[in-house]
């Protein structure tokens, strides 16, 4: 039998680790996006001809392709269990979809650590 304060506790650490990871990816890309701007007008302001750095630029847009297709798959992960949690009643939201969202996953009470070792 289901314990429904235990799903709760998972769903809510399942959630806010999700939300961390969905950040974090975020942050890679906007980062990825400094470096291509420091490369491209580095460049320019060095006087260098077209082709010097090419073959890291692109792979700088590799990379940033790669982490958009990563990013998509989350997006994805994240709406495959918010459908799977509603089947089983998961209190899965931690808040309203505009609300800040704790990110320690103690919404009900528990920590990652104290569900773990629970």
């Amino acid at each position: 039998m289901m314990d429904a304060t235990k799903l709760n506790q998972l769903a809510s650490v399942i959630a806010a680790d999700l939300r961390e990871t969905e950040l974090r990816v975020d942050l890679s890309l906007a980062q990825a996006g400094v470096l291509l701007t420091s490369m491209t007008t580095g460049r320019n302001e060095a006087g260098l001809p077209a082709q010097f750095g090419q073959v890291a630029l692109t792979k700088l847009g590799e990379a940033i392709a790669n982490g958009i297709e990563y990013r998509a798959s989350l997006v994805s992960l994240h709406r495959s269990l918010e459908v799977a949690g509603n089947k089983i009643g998961a209190d899965w939201s931690l808040g309203g979809p505009l609300e800040p969202k704790p990110d320690d996953g103690t919404k009900h009470g528990t920590k990652r650590a104290e569900l773990v070792t629970s």
